[in-house]
Parts: structure tokens; C-alpha cells; sequence
């Protein structure tokens, strides 16, 4: 899922300015896979754990100088919509900091 300049993005809290785009991926860290003795195709497979990795992209902006540090842990909350309530929507994930990086 991409989102394209939230309204509004705060972690633990702190709103971040500026933010251009959160990007959520999701991916498998286990599959499991079964197959009969008739041939090649699977019968069964099935995801029981994956990963979700978020990846939020802020815009320059010289009055922000704090950023979030490796470790840190809190709840990631973006606002999206247009004008009114009524298409308003809310993504909450907790998430861990695991990088940051700038370009």
C-alpha cells in the first residue's frame, strides 16, 4: 500500500512535517507448502508469519532536527482524506524503528 502525502503522520506522539509518502510492504517469513503423491502442483500452502516493513518519506525541511532513532518504538498514525470526515481514513501500526537514512 502507498500513501501519497498524508494529511497528517505522528510516531510516539511527535507529528512529522513534510512527509511525501509511507509505503507499507508486506512479505513472507515462513510458507509452508504441501504436495500430493499425483503430481506436481502444491495442494496446500499457507503464510503463517510475515513481515511488514514501512518506510516513510519526508520532504526537507530545516526547522526539523529531531528524527526518530534505531530502537525506538510507538505507534505510527496517518490521517488520509479529503476535505470532510466522510472520506477520512485512519492507518494506526505499531512499528520499531529499525534505520534512517537520508538523500
Amino acid at each position: 500500500m502507498m500513501i501519497l502525502r498524508p494529511d497528517v503522520v505522528r510516531f510516539g506522539g511527535v507529528e512529522w512535517a513534510g512527509v511525501e509518502r509511507l509505503v507499507v510492504e508486506r512479505s513472507a517469513t515462513r510458507t509452508v507448502r504441501a504436495w500430493s503423491d499425483g503430481g506436481a502442483h502444491a495442494l496446500f500452502v499457507d503464510v503463517p508469519e510475515q513481515a511488514v516493513r514501512v518506510r516513510v518519506v519526508q520532504g526537507a525541511d530545516r526547522s526539523v532536527l529531531v528524527t526518530p532513532v534505531p530502537g525506538e518504538q510507538g505507534q505510527l498514525r496517518a490521517e488520509v482524506g479529503g476535505g470532510g470526515d466522510e472520506g477520512r481514513r485512519l492507518v494506526r501500526i505499531e512499528a520499531v524503528v529499525e534505520s534512517v537514512s537520508y538523500e
